[in-house]
């Protein structure tokens, strides 16, 4: 479990190819591994942020960073499923180029 600035990570769409529908989703990049978001808490929840990434981690196999905003904490989960998104390659794409946007 980590505890991140926002300027620590890089933000980039993603998606998951294994999905019905893929869809582009906001991700973190970190570190080289792919993080997708579960949950957010109000800035004066730090307890609550720091207590479901400690749940997650008692799961050996689950990695999760605790991300600190402006105005909020954020919970973010590896999934090694997720592949970087470019605007252009919804379906049936392989590529992992990165496309950055604007997270804020």
């Amino acid at each position: 479990m980590l505890l991140l600035k926002k300027s620590q990570v890089e933000f980039q769409d993603v998606i998951n190819p294994d999905s019905d529908r893929p869809m582009p989703i906001i991700g973190v990049l970190y570190q080289n591994r792919l993080f997708k978001h579960l949950k957010s808490f109000p800035k004066d929840k730090l307890d609550s942020t720091r207590q479901l990434s400690h749940q997650l981690s008692l799961d050996p196999t689950a990695v999760c960073l605790m991300l600190e905003e402006a105005d909020r904490y954020t919970v973010w989960s590896q999934d090694v499923k997720l592949q970087s998104y470019e605007g252009s390659q919804v379906e049936g794409s392989n590529t992992t180029s990165i496309s950055k946007i604007n997270y804020s």
